[in-house]
């Protein structure tokens, strides 16, 4: 029998679809060449046959044409259909006619259909399954690996879900709530005023707090309900919550334009009322900015995988996909480029009357010249008083360093002379400004133990109210000690050392999950406990809530802010006579008493030698205790200090060539700090 006279074959109603769907996408003329290598014409389905062959059946059922419906019309409404019906099997099939019709590919227009493939699947699912991401487990990942004819369910990594994502979602919160107790919606009188004053700081400060927090949070709960269940399509409306307001202020410099519109938001607030906490605005606005920083680099990073699954169909880099994509990515979250808020946006008063306009702006220049001299003023003194820190602890401690901490001098030799140190704080890397700031707590803990002698007064808050020097320093000398020891002797030493200990054992060790996650406590108790402003670029959640902890870097804070303004009584003081009249001071009862040290320790021993025929009072015991804190709350809490540079602290044990791979086992012998302190104040009686 010739093959023009055999009969086609006859398939199962789907067999068709099924066989077409494990090839893939074909083009016309690929399909065509696989036709001519296998020969053969391709058969019909039972339907298909039934159809055929019961045309001449006088049983079969007609079905009428609906009124009014010319046949021209059900025929083009068929083919619309199976237009569509091609477009959404990929463009299956052999009809040329309809790969002719087919529009041009455009890689980042929203409009333009497209498919996910094999190759470009799996590397995102690789990049998802990364340690530094784990947006997938290693099961997902390999499930995804050996689907080679389909996708697998999408599934996301369940312990994200449950317990990661949170890292994300609990600063954006804090961020959105902290704006809203500063740009509070039922002070109109602010809003009128921020309107008047900057449109553009209004709308990018009003943006901030018209986060929709609710359906973000509504959302998570949502997702966390069945997390074992979740794929990247059920993240739509969670990420579109939370990415709306960030794209539109990505075209914004955090500290020149959204600090300004914070800083201007505080002027205005101190117009309104001058009596306001100005250090607790000024903390709220760091927190916020903080906050959102975290957001636009570690949040958007960790998330983009699963934005790029829904948006793109080739895998990218973070930056990559947000310039490649970016119009997709607008048209995912609902908004387009103009949308977003421009830097050079800005509107002026207008006024009626030209010289009233023209007399408002010289006084707007005025005001802003004003600030600028404080603000460069307020630098000046910040520099000098940490000039004199250094000073002080120079001359405390001679040759440790001191004069040019910046060049990273390996510290732990000296003061382990001094202090006797516990021997695991050897693990800590001596270019880890961390080791800088636990010598400075030790230090200031040392002579705390002289302050429980000295009596405080009460001073104005400012806002009608008084604050209790002697309670709030008392509490602060109780505790100093325990802070120091539940956040660095309880829970940094212990874990840094822990993970010394396994970088020690096999290379197979060191890329563990247990290793890893060390690794990342570690981090993030440095960040939580010590230095705010350090970087943590890490998959795994911090090991307790952040309102858990109390941190030492704003005890640091307070410490300083107390003993300035005792100091300033102190200063007053003298001014009136000082120990040779008795002069009296309202923040400080006892100045002229002799300073006592029940039990000597090294700082006492040092401190008398060093003011030997000079007052040894409480006075010159808060001038040291103050100069010492001015130090360490620069470095803790200035994001421009040294302490913060990109080069510092990122190796966090002592390790071989300083090179964060073999971990150290102790440190090099110290110099005798006892005649180096005795040369130096031989030299300085010369």
């Amino acid at each position: 029998m010739s093959d023009s006279s055999r009969p086609k074959a006859v398939y199962e109603p789907g067999e068709l679809d099924k066989v077409r769907g494990r090839l893939g996408p074909l083009s016309a003329e690929e399909a065509k060449k696989m036709s001519q290598v296998l020969g053969g014409e391709v058969g019909v389905e039972k339907s298909a046959a039934k159809q055929a062959a019961g045309s001449s059946d006088r049983g079969v059922i007609k079905r009428n044409r609906p009124k009014g419906v010319e046949a021209s019309a059900l025929v083009d409404r068929q083919r619309h259909r199976e237009a569509e019906n091609g477009a959404a099997s990929g463009g299956y099939g052999s009809d040329s006619r309809k790969a002719a019709s087919k529009p041009k590919r455009h890689d980042d227009d929203p409009n333009t259909p497209y498919k996910l493939h094999y190759i470009e699947r799996v590397k995102m699912d690789k990049l998802m399954w990364a340690s530094n991401i784990n947006l997938k487990t290693t099961g997902q990942f390999l499930q995804s690996v050996f689907s080679f004819f389909q996708p697998p369910p999408d599934f996301l990594n369940p312990e994200f879900i449950s317990r990661e994502i949170s890292v994300y979602v609990q600063p954006l919160n804090t961020l959105v709530t902290a704006t809203r107790s500063l740009f509070n919606k039922t002070n109109t009188d602010l809003d009128a005023r921020m309107k008047k004053s900057s449109a553009f700081a209004y709308e990018t400060l009003n943006t901030i707090r018209e986060w929709d927090t609710q359906t973000l949070n509504s959302e998570l709960s949502n997702l966390q309900m069945h997390p074992r269940n979740v794929t990247s399509i059920d993240m739509t409306n969670f990420l579109k919550a939370f990415f709306k307001p960030l794209y539109l202020l990505d075209r914004l410099d955090l500290d020149n334009s959204i600090g300004s519109a914070y800083r201007l938001l505080v002027k205005a607030l101190l117009v309104q009322n001058p009596q306001g906490p100005r250090d607790q605005y000024q903390k709220t606005i760091l927190e916020c900015i903080e906050n959102l920083g975290f957001l636009r680099k570690e949040a958007r990073f960790h998330f983009y995988p699963i934005i790029m699954k829904l948006i793109s169909d080739k895998c990218f880099t973070c930056s990559e996909l947000f310039d490649k994509r970016q119009n997709r990515y607008a048209a995912f979250l609902g908004l387009s480029k103009e949308n977003q808020i421009e830097p050079s946006q800005f509107i002026q008063v207008k006024n009626n009357a030209a010289e009233k306009k023209k007399e408002e702006e010289e006084e707007q220049q005025v005001a802003e010249s004003d600030e600028e001299e404080l603000k460069r003023k307020a630098i000046e003194q910040e520099n000098k008083a940490v000039a004199k820190g250094y000073a002080i602890l120079d001359s405390l401690f001679p040759g440790a360093g001191w004069n040019n901490v910046t060049e990273a001098p390996d510290m732990y030799p000296y003061f382990n002379d001094v202090f006797r140190f516990p021997k695991e704080y050897v693990d800590i890397s001596p270019t880890d400004p961390l080791l800088q700031v636990v010598i400075l707590t030790r230090v200031i803990d040392e002579l705390l133990y002289a302050l429980r002698y000295v009596a405080f007064g009460s001073i104005d808050d400012g806002m009608g109210g008084s604050i209790n020097l002697e309670e709030e320093l008392s509490e602060q000398i109780e505790n100093w000690h325990a802070h120091l020891d539940s956040s660095l002797e309880k829970e940094y030493i212990p874990r840094l050392s822990e993970y010394c200990r396994l970088l020690e054992n096999p290379a197979e060790n060191h890329n563990s999950d247990y290793a890893r996650r060390l690794s990342s406590d570690t981090r993030w108790i440095k960040r939580y406990f010590f230095m705010p402003y350090f970087s943590v670029e890490t998959a795994y959640p911090p090991p307790f809530r952040k309102k858990e902890i109390k941190s030492l870097y704003s005890e640091v804070r307070k410490l300083r802010r107390n003993l300035s303004i005792v100091a300033k009584g102190i200063e007053a003081g003298q001014k009136k006579g000082g120990a040779h009249s008795n002069a009296s001071c309202d923040e400080i009862t006892n100045p002229w008493d002799a300073y006592k040290f029940q039990i000597p320790n090294p700082l006492s021993k040092r401190l008398n030698l060093l003011l030997e025929g000079k007052p040894k009072n409480n006075a010159a015991l808060i001038y040291y205790l103050l100069g010492i804190s001015v130090v360490l709350d620069y470095m803790v809490n200035d994001d421009k200090s040294w302490a913060y540079a990109e080069e510092r602290g990122s190796i966090l044990f002592r390790s071989l060539n300083n090179e964060g791979v073999v971990p150290q086992n102790g440190a090099d012998k110290g110099p005798d700090t006892r005649r180096l302190f005795e040369e130096s104040l031989k030299k300085h009686a010369n």
